[in-house]
C-alpha cells in the first residue's frame, strides 16, 4: 500500500499539473502593466486615465503597488517573466498550504481529493492581477476565524493594520473582511462571548481599508463596480448557479458536497457554523468572483478540524524528503511551462503576439477595439494612441458602453465611427455577421491584417 506521506505529493501534483499547460491570460493584466510603466516613467502616480478616448474620472483601478511590480517584471523579462512569475508564485503558495496540513500520515484518500479540488479552485486566480493578495488574505482570514480565542497586543494590532492596508493598496477586495468580521461578532454575541477582540479587528480593518488614496470613496467604488458589472452582464459577477463558468460551478459544488459529507459524518456542524465558513460559502454561491475566498479557507479547515483523518492512525508530519521532491516537481513544472511558452502555445486569444509589430507602428491613432484587447493595445502602442474601451468596466460611462455594444451588433457603425473620429479598428474574432459584412464591404476602412483570432482595419 502507498505510504500515506505520499498523499502530500499526490495532492500537490493534482493541483500543480493544471498550471503546466495553462496559457497566459491577460484580460486586464496588461492594463496594470501599462499603468505601472506610466508611474515608473513619470515618477509619480497619474490619478486620471490617459489611455482612452473618453474623459474619465479618478483612477481607482488598477492598484499602484501591484502595477509597479508587474511593470518592473515586464521591463526586465517581458511576457515570459509575467508568465513564470504567476505560476511560480502559485506553486510556492500551494507548497505552503500543503505544508501547513500536519497530518498527512493519517489523512485518507477522500481528504486528498478534497484538498486537491480546493487547490484547483485557488488556481482560478492564475494570471489575475490580484494574485499578490492571496497570502495576506489567507493569514487575515485565519485571524478573523480565531478572533475570540486570541488576545491582541500592540504588536499584533500594528501587524493587522499594516496587512489590511497593504491588501487594500494591492487590491480593493479587502472589503470581504467586513462581512466576515461582522458575522463573527454576531456569533460571539449570540454565544455570550467577549467581542473585544473581534470589535478591535473590525476597527483595524476599517482603518486599513481607508488608508488608500480613495479614502471613504472606496466603499462607493466597490458598490458601483458590483452594480454596474451585474447590470452589464459581466460573467464573473454572476451567480454560480448560472453556470456561465461551468468548471468553476462544478468544482465549487463538488467541494461543498465533500465538505457536507465530512461534517455530517463527524457530527461537527455546530462547530463549523460558528466559523466564517458559512459566509464564504454564501459569498461564493452569489458570485463566481468570490469563490476564491472559499477555496482559500478549505486547507485551513482541514488542518484545524482534522477533516478526513483516520483517527486511529498515529499522528505525524510528512517525511522530510517531501520538500526535496516538491522542489523537483516545481522545477519540472517550470521547465514545461517555459517550453510551452516558447512554442507560443501559452498565449491565448487575449494576448495576440502577432499583433505587436503592427501596434508599435500605430502612433497618434484613435482605436475602436474589443474590450479584451484594451490593455494589450495600451501596452504596446505609443502613448499618443487612445483606445475606445478595456476590461475596467466601472470607469466607462453607460453611453460609451452602449455605443460599444451597438457597434459589435453592427448597428449605426458609420455614425459611431464618425462620432469618435475612429481611424483604426482592432477586433477579436468571431464578429457578428452584420458587423463583418459592413466592415468588409465598406469603402472607408481597409484590412491591414487578419488572422484566425483578430482583424485590424485602418482608414483608407
Amino acid at each position: 500500500m502507498l505510504n500515506k506521506n505520499y498523499y502530500f505529493y499526490i495532492a500537490f501534483l493534482m493541483a500543480s499539473m493544471k498550471l503546466c499547460f495553462s496559457p497566459l491570460t491577460t484580460g486586464d493584466l496588461y492594463i496594470w502593466v501599462a499603468h505601472g510603466l506610466e508611474i515608473i516613467k513619470h515618477g509619480s502616480i497619474n490619478f486620471f486615465d490617459s489611455s482612452t478616448l473618453h474623459s474619465l474620472g479618478v483612477i481607482s483601478y488598477p492598484s499602484n503597488l501591484s502595477s509597479v511590480l508587474y511593470a518592473v517584471i515586464f521591463n526586465l523579462f517581458g511576457s515570459l517573466g509575467l508568465f513564470v512569475f504567476f505560476r511560480v508564485f502559485l506553486l510556492c503558495y500551494l507548497f505552503f498550504l500543503l505544508s501547513k496540513i500536519k497530518r498527512w500520515d493519517n489523512i485518507n484518500l477522500k481528504g486528498v481529493i478534497f484538498v486537491a479540488l480546493a487547490l484547483n479552485g485557488i488556481l482560478f486566480q492564475l494570471d489575475r492581477s490580484s494574485i499578490l493578495i492571496i497570502p495576506i488574505a489567507h493569514y487575515l482570514i485565519e485571524i478573523v476565524d480565531r478572533s475570540w480565542s486570541h488576545k491582541l497586543n500592540w504588536k499584533k494590532i500594528f501587524i493587522l493594520f499594516m496587512l489590511v492596508a497593504l491588501w487594500t493598496n494591492l487590491h480593493p477586495s479587502s472589503l470581504i473582511l467586513l462581512p466576515l468580521i461582522s458575522y463573527k461578532l454576531i456569533i460571539d454575541l449570540f454565544c455570550k462571548r467577549s467581542i473585544v477582540s473581534g470589535f478591535t479587528i473590525l476597527i483595524l480593518s476599517i482603518m486599513g481599508i481607508l488608508s488608500t488614496p480613495l479614502g471613504f470613496h472606496i466603499f462607493q467604488f466597490s458598490m458601483e463596480t458590483m452594480v454596474t458589472s451585474q447590470m452589464r452582464g459581466v460573467s464573473e459577477w454572476s451567480s454560480l448557479f448560472s453556470f456561465k463558468y461551468v468548471e468553476h460551478s462544478l468544482l465549487f459544488i463538488s467541494v461543498i458536497l465533500f465538505f457536507i459529507y465530512s461534517v455530517v459524518k463527524r457530527g461537527s456542524f455546530k462547530v463549523f457554523s460558528k466559523s466564517i465558513f458559512p459566509v464564504l460559502m454564501i459569498a461564493g454561491l452569489l458570485s463566481v468572483r468570490n469563490i476564491i475566498w472559499f477555496f482559500l479557507f478549505i486547507p485551513y479547515l482541514v488542518n484545524r478540524y482534522e477533516l478526513f483523518c483516520d483517527t486511529n492512525s498515529n499522528t505525524g508530519k510528512p517525511s522530510s524528503s517531501a520538500r526535496y521532491v516538491l522542489f523537483l516537481l516545481i522545477f519540472i513544472n517550470i521547465s514545461l511551462l517555459i517550453s510551452n511558452f516558447s512554442n507560443n502555445s501559452a498565449i491565448d486569444h487575449m494576448a495576440p503576439v502577432s499583433m505587436i509589430p503592427e501596434l508599435k507602428k500605430m502612433d497618434n491613432r484613435r482605436i475602436l477595439n474589443s474590450s479584451d484587447y484594451g490593455g494589450f493595445i495600451t501596452l504596446f502602442t505609443p502613448s499618443s494612441s487612445k483606445i475606445f474601451i478595456d476590461n475596467r468596466n466601472i470607469i466607462f460611462k453607460r453611453s460609451v458602453y452602449l455605443d460599444y455594444l451597438s457597434f459589435l451588433e453592427g448597428e449605426g457603425v458609420e455614425m459611431l465611427l464618425a462620432k469618435y473620429s475612429i481611424d483604426t479598428i482592432i477586433l477579436q474574432k468571431p464578429l457578428t455577421s452584420q458587423l463583418d459584412h459592413k466592415l468588409r464591404h465598406g469603402k472607408i476602412f481597409k484590412i491591414l491584417k487578419e488572422t484566425a483570432s483578430f482583424l485590424i482595419y485602418i482608414r483608407t
